[in-house]
């Protein structure tokens, strides 16, 4: 079969990628399987000849050496702002918003208050209805939907999401943590330390006071234990539904049924 072509060109290695492993299978699989060699325009070589593999494999370690070297100045830049204080970039927590988002040197995270469609009264109201009224999490955040409060997505709080706000380092410690080992996207080296720059804790403003999270986490582990025993659960029977015991219940001609809650033993 005739090949469409014989040489594909691009304008610099970086279009292929800085580094070896993206530049070379691609420049390999192209010659081998298929007989079509690389020109780079802005170099002015190809790799047809000894000559043009020899500048192409010296260019492409200068091209990842840059890439070093960016990467480097960059975390350099993101860790100096951190450890000023600065907010280092990326989604604001819950509870937070970046203030003079966009100014170098200037963007901070600052409580969000404001209006009480804002993050931080609506913390405090979920609070209060989870300390003082014993609501359990699920509870709240159907009342957050019911009244259109927007969530951390700015749309809907989904099943879990006010729990896992009000558990996190923010509001559990007033910090945030970059580099932090633990996070999912932060890659660790043989050591398990952050492979790029060290782990930096920037200070934030607190969201309740010391007394106000002691009784919320006597409260959150209040309600992970499960349903209180007095409750019911109600099912609308507009559907099948199941009970609190995992059993089917069939439609009815009322509008809703009662089904006691399952009681530990």
């Amino acid at each position: 079969m005739p090949r469409p072509f014989d040489v594909v060109c691009v304008y610099e290695e970086r279009a292929i990628g800085r580094r070896d492993k993206a530049f070379w299978p691609w420049v390999w699989k192209l010659e081998d399987d298929y007989g079509i060699f690389t020109a780079v325009v802005k170099g002015d070589y190809d790799n047809t000849t000894d000559e043009g593999r020899s500048r192409m494999r010296k260019a492409q370690d200068r091209a990842e050496d840059e890439l070093i070297t960016l990467r480097d100045r960059t975390q350099g830049g993101v860790q100096e702002k951190a450890e000023e204080g600065g907010h280092p970039g990326g989604v604001a927590p819950y509870g937070y918003r970046i203030e003079s988002q966009g100014v170098r040197g200037e963007s901070r995270l600052v409580l969000d208050v404001g209006e009480k469609n804002e993050a931080y009264p609506t913390l405090h109201r979920a609070r209060r209805l989870i300390v003082e009224d014993g609501k359990t999490p699920a509870e709240v955040e159907a009342i957050l939907n019911a009244e259109g409060h927007p969530g951390p997505t700015g749309r809907g709080w989904s099943k879990g999401s006010l729990r896992h706000v009000l558990t996190g380092r923010a509001i559990q410690e007033a910090r945030r943590v970059l580099g932090d080992p633990k996070a999912p996207k932060v890659r660790l080296g043989p050591d398990g330390a952050p492979r790029h720059g060290e782990a930096v804790a920037i200070k934030l403003d607190p969201v309740f006071t010391d007394v106000q999270l002691k009784q919320l986490n006597a409260a959150l582990e209040r309600t992970s234990r499960g349903p209180r025993a007095q409750e019911e659960n109600v099912h609308p029977l507009s559907k099948h539904s199941r009970t609190a015991r995992g059993r089917r219940s069939a439609r009815a001609d009322s509008a809703h049924v009662r089904v006691p809650a399952r009681r530990d033993s």
